[in-house]
């Protein structure tokens, strides 16, 4: 079932589903295949039945993707989706379907810059920038933590300085020191 549901996704009805533009024609697809599943199973099948394996089937692709490029930290061994070499036949060569992220073509990178390097040496070559995925480090909490502390105390000092007062001029120091006299004369009465 699964085989019949690929080979008629895309490969018979490819053509339909890459033109449909608007809902209508792309349920009409869906429905035609779905019409099609139901004469070669003799049983009814719905568009929704349809449309739901052929989500599952992607979540098996990505997952089996995944466990590909797995560290081999675990023991598990990797299992195969059903109808694998239909996958890996219509959806291997499609860039959104291969399960990788940006983060994950460094060797793509990699390998794109030792073509480069090996073509001829002119200089073209050599000036050409060449986008190379950098691994990101993560910040322990610890390392946030610091960064916070840091930012507090330089802000604390920024106020501390901004609070202090230059050394009063000899005519504010006379007017401070007469009111502070005056203060204690106040007080003793």
């Amino acid at each position: 079932m699964v085989e019949d549901l690929m080979r008629l996704r895309y490969d018979t009805f490819s053509a339909r589903f890459g033109s449909a533009k608007t809902n209508a024609t792309i349920g009409e697809a869906w429905l035609l295949l779905a019409l099609e599943m139901s004469r070669l199973h003799d049983k009814a099948i719905s568009t929704e039945q349809c449309k739901n394996k052929v989500k599952w089937l992607k979540r098996k692709w990505a997952e089996y993707n995944s466990d590909m490029r797995a560290t081999g930290n675990l023991e598990l061994p990797v299992v195969e989706p059903p109808g694998l070499a239909l996958m890996l036949e219509y959806w291997a060569s499609s860039s959104g379907m291969n399960g990788q992220t940006l983060a994950d073509n460094e060797e793509d990178t990699n390998t794109a810059e030792m073509e480069g390097n090996t073509s001829g040496g002119t200089k073209e070559a050599e000036t050409v920038p060449t986008i190379t995925a950098q691994s990101k480090t993560r910040k322990t909490m610890a390392d946030s933590f610091d960064v916070g502390m840091k930012s507090m105390a330089d802000s604390f000092q920024a106020m501390a300085a901004a609070m202090t007062t230059t050394a009063p001029h000899s005519a504010t120091g006379d007017i401070v020191s007469a009111i502070d006299q005056r203060f204690e004369a106040m007080m003793q009465s």
